[in-house]
This record gives C-alpha cells, structure tokens and sequence, in this order.
C-alpha cells in the first residue's frame, strides 16, 4: 500500500523551527482503514516526538526555514531498464539563500527507518490509469448464513467508477453482497492432567475456539488429534516423581574370588531404597557376569583354595574294622566352586586309597591327636614357599613330633626358616568409573548404556569399556551424550473472554501476565489504551497486541466502548505454577 507523507515543521512558541519532520499515516493492511500517524526524522528516518507545534514550512519574518523535499525514484535491480523497486529520495531546499539542493538521503519506499542504496536508478513508470486497485477486504453473507470474505476493487482511472466486489476463494465476481462485521475466531491450547482416585494422572490438551460469542473446548491426546474423554479430575498436571527410575548402577569393589581375584558388584537401588545386585565384573579380565557372586567369594586377603573337612574312617565291610583314618581335602576354582577332592592319610599325609568304605567313624575310634597348620619356609632374600606341618601328640597332649607336606599333600623337606605366612599385599587397583550414557540415533532413538572407564595409577583416562544395562558388551552406533531429562514446565497459559457493550475493561488488571489480546469492534467504536497510547477501532476492524518474549507481559492494556457499542476481548496469560 502506498504511504503518503506530509513535510512539516516543528515551530516553537517563539516562532523559531525545531525541526522539520515527516508525517507518515498508517493503515491496517487487511481492511486498508487508517489505524494512526508516525512522525519521523526525514534525515535519519527515525521516530521524532514533536517540542513545539506542527505545521506547514515556510518563511518567518525574522529567518528563512530550510524546506525538505521527498522524490519518489525507481531502481532497476535485474538491469532491463525497468524500475522494479521503489524508493525514496529526501532533498533539502534553501530558498533563502538560493543554494543548489543537497541529497539528505535515499530510503526504502515507505518506511524512513530502513536506508535503501540504489543500484542502477531510473523514473518510475507511470502506472496504466484503467489498472483496478485493491481497496482492501470485507466479510459478506453468503444468503445461506455462511461468512465469507470478498477482495474490494475500485478502478480510479476507468470510465466506471464503481467499486467491484470479489469471492477471495474462488474470484466470482458478486452484485451488491451484504456485508457483516468478520467473525474473530482465536484458538487456544493448555496441557492439563486427567487425575484418577488412585493419583495416576493422564496428561491431554484442552483446545479452545472462540468466535467472538461463543467459546468452545475439546479435549485430544497429546498428539492433537485423536479425541480423548475425561474420566477423573481435570487439573494441573502434577510435577515429575523424585524418583522415576530405579538409580544408577554402583560397583563396590573388595571382594576376592577364592582364588584371589578382585571383583567388583554392581548394585542399585529402587524407590522404595531396597537395594539389588544385579551382577558382577572380574576386574582383571573385565568380563561381566550376571547374577550373585560365585559360592566362596570373600573379603581380599582372606581367600583358601583349599579346605579340609574333619577325620573320617575307612571301614571293613565284613569284619567292621577300621582300616584307617581319612581326611577329605577340597580344591576350589576361581568361580568358588569344588575343583577336585583328595583323600588324605590322617597320619601321614600322604594320599590315601581305600581299602573298605570310607563314612563316619564308630563311636570309640581313638583319633590321632594331630595339628596341621600353614606355615612358610622363608628364604634369605625374603621369598617363601608355603606348605603344610601336621604335629603330632601323645596322651598328655605333648608334641611328639611332626611331618611337612607341600599344599597338594606331597613330603616337603625346609631350606629356609619356618615361620608364620605374612599375607601378600593387596595388589593396588586401577581406579574406575562408572557412567550411564546414552547413544543418540540419526532417528532419534536414545539407548542408554554404561561406560567403564580405566584409569592409572596417576588418575589419568587409560581406556573405556561399554556395557549394555544387563552387563553384555555393547557398541555404540550414533552420538554418544549425556542422558537429558526432560524439563518441568512451570507454566500453563490460559486464555480468557470479555464482551462490553459499554465502558471500561481494565484487561491487564484481569490477566497479570498478559501475553496477547485481540479487540474485535463488532458494532460504533472502541478505543484501546497501550504503553504506545491510544488506538481508536471502527466497527468491522480487529487488531492484535501481543508478546513474542515468554518470559515477559503486556505492560498495560484496557479497552474502552461508549453506550451501544458491541467489543470482544479474547486474551491469553500466563499463570506461573510452584514446581
């Protein structure tokens, strides 16, 4: 739409020009009605705000006024010697003194606040005078109580002046449509929660349509479009739980194999604070194993392959006698379970071979009065061979004597001191660390895995090994990031309605947190007052004022009817939730 300016000037009481200044309309760019005026500086295209009183430039009986001059040019930006853009040049005149006329200028054609550089200027065509102009648009009903709207056209330099009217949808031309004020159709939406007896929540989206009169509501999925029907109780959807997931796998570490392999167990805990081991990790081979410890997993340091059960005797079937006294000795695997069994002489030590049955002895078998312990032969240079000593007593309990064995029950003769074995020191562990990542797919898709990360003895990352959330290996496929959570809305926007028909509706006071508002006059006038001033509305026109900042408001807003006016007020707000 072309803007026509006014070139006047800012004149003081005394007479004297402040300034000269552009005065620029505006108009609404859907109905075409003039919506107000922006004076600006023709200079810098800048907003001026008026110290004195505006009117026509011209002499004065004591100095000469300097005279702006606004030109309309073309510029022919794809080189065919066309003018295809307009702009505007800004000239001053100095009649005073007859100098020749200085370019202040050259803007964008409308607007003096945008600079416009031309690349090739030439005149503007002269526009063909039988061209029809577009007025603006108007709502029409259609006979069958439709509304519908229709492009306005008048055709200044033809022989019919008449003004023409056109269907916008399908350009049937119409005769003497009757035109009715545009229905104002705002819509809405709000996340609200479906609460049941039990606390369990269902979140949904409540859409609200208004047109002007009435103000309707209908509830879907959070998809939008498939229909849901409340059950419970509509409210605010309640915050996340503190607790939405059982936590992060832990490794505790400590624990031997009865070999004498650390391990580490990973453990979690629920909501309720049980805590589950959910497996463990050989920490020298890294592999992972579900399930429990193996039987005979203890503290480091304290760990025994192998165990001897008590005295048991080997039995003549026939005749009863006792053959012999017999030890059994278990050998256990790293896992803990039983490796191998031997069947140990009780006097000797040595292996034993059956030669009846081996079981409990009857009551009465004298038992040899015999103590076996560990001892070490420990050499010069500090290294020891452990082995076994079986001391023997008489009746007194007096030690009589003793015979060594190696562990798997062989004779053993000492070259060093027998002494007690000193426990060999724990073995430094490497540090480690845990973490729960997730592999973000190219799709979208998140999975969640752990990242076992090796360290040296200085702290320093040596390596990584990843491990899906059941312990098996795992190989990431798409970017590797932190796990997001998502974030807590703490607001819901709602939405509000005011019909007036006469006096003053303080909108802003209504709806602290104002984010928009839309003013319909349906019948006389309405004036709304803003931060900017005051708009006046005719009837059939509406505007919007609104935010683009979530995290601020409409300063001030209230709208105001004289007696036999029709104004509907849709606005939104936002009402701030304690997360």
């Amino acid at each position: 739409m072309d803007v026509e300016t006014v070139l006047l000037c800012d004149v003081h009481a005394d007479g004297t020009v402040a300034a000269t200044v552009l005065v620029e309309p505006i108009y609404d760019t859907s109905s075409g009605a003039r919506t107000g005026t922006r004076i600006v500086d023709p200079a810098t295209g800048a907003e001026y705000t008026p110290v004195g009183t505006l009117g026509p430039c011209g002499a004065t009986s004591e100095d000469c006024a300097r005279q702006i001059s606004v030109r309309t040019r073309c510029d022919d930006t794809s080189g065919d010697g066309t003018g295809d853009t307009t702009y505007a040049e800004v000239w001053a005149l100095d009649p005073c003194t007859g100098g020749a006329p200085t370019l202040l200028g050259t803007y964008l054609d409308g607007d003096f606040r945008q600079p416009y550089t031309p690349a090739a200027p030439v005149d503007c065509p002269e526009p063909p005078t039988d061209t029809p102009i577009v007025l603006g648009t108007v709502c029409y009903d259609d006979s069958t109580g439709t509304v519908r709207t229709a492009v306005v056209l008048k055709c200044a330099g033809c022989a019919d002046t008449s003004v023409t009217y056109l269907d916008a949808e399908t350009g049937a031309q119409l005769t003497a449509p009757a035109v009715v004020p545009c229905p104002a159709t705002e819509r809405s939406m709000q996340l609200l929660c479906d609460v049941q007896v039990d606390g369990t929540s269902t979140p949904f989206l409540r859409t609200y349509t208004s047109d002007g009169s009435t103000t309707t509501a209908a509830d879907t999925l959070l998809d939008g479009a498939t229909l849901y029907t409340v059950t419970g109780t509509v409210g605010a959807c309640p915050p996340l739980s503190d607790c939405p997931e059982r936590t992060t796998p832990t490794a505790t570490v400590g624990l031997c194999l009865p070999d004498g392999t650390p391990i580490a167990v990973t453990v979690v805990r629920d909501c309720a604070g049980v805590v589950t081991s959910e497996g463990w990790i050989n920490l020298r081979t890294r592999a992972y194993s579900a399930g429990p410890p193996p039987t005979g997993t203890v503290a480091c340091g304290s760990s025994q392959s192998v165990q001897v059960s008590g005295t048991f005797c080997d039995i003549d079937q026939t005749t009863g006698d006792v053959l012999g006294l017999v030890l059994i000795e278990y050998s256990y695997a790293a896992d803990g379970t039983i490796a191998a069994v031997r069947l140990v002489d009780a006097t000797t030590g040595a292996t034993y071979t059956p030669q009846g049955e081996v079981t409990t002895c009857p009551a009465g078998t004298a038992q040899p009065e015999q103590d076996i312990v560990q001892l070490c032969d420990v050499q010069a240079d500090g290294t020891s061979t452990p082995f076994v000593r079986d001391y023997r007593r008489d009746d007194t309990g007096a030690v009589t004597g003793h015979s060594d064995y190696t562990l798997d029950g062989a004779a053993y003769q000492p070259t060093g001191t027998a002494g007690t074995c000193q426990p060999e020191p724990e073995q430094p562990q490497p540090e480690r660390d845990l973490n729960v990542l997730c592999d973000i797919a190219a799709s979208g898709i998140v999975t969640p895995f752990v990242r076992d990360y090796q360290r040296d003895t200085d702290g320093t990352i040596t390596g990584h090994t990843d491990y899906g959330l059941d312990g098996a290996p795992y190989t990431p496929a798409g970017t590797v990031n932190v796990c997001a959570v998502p974030p807590i809305p703490d607001a819901v926007v709602n939405t509000g309605l005011n019909r007036l028909t006469e006096g003053t509706f303080d909108v802003k006071g209504a709806a602290p947190g104002l984010q928009s508002a839309t003013v319909t006059v349906l019948a006389g006038t309405a004036q709304v007052t803003t931060s900017s001033g005051t708009e006046t509305i005719p009837a059939g026109l509406s505007l919007t004022w609104s935010v683009s900042d979530d995290d601020s408001s409409l300063s001030v807003l209230s709208v105001t009817s004289p007696a036999g006016a029709d104004v509907v007020t849709n606005y939104t707000y936002k009402a701030t939730t304690q997360g």
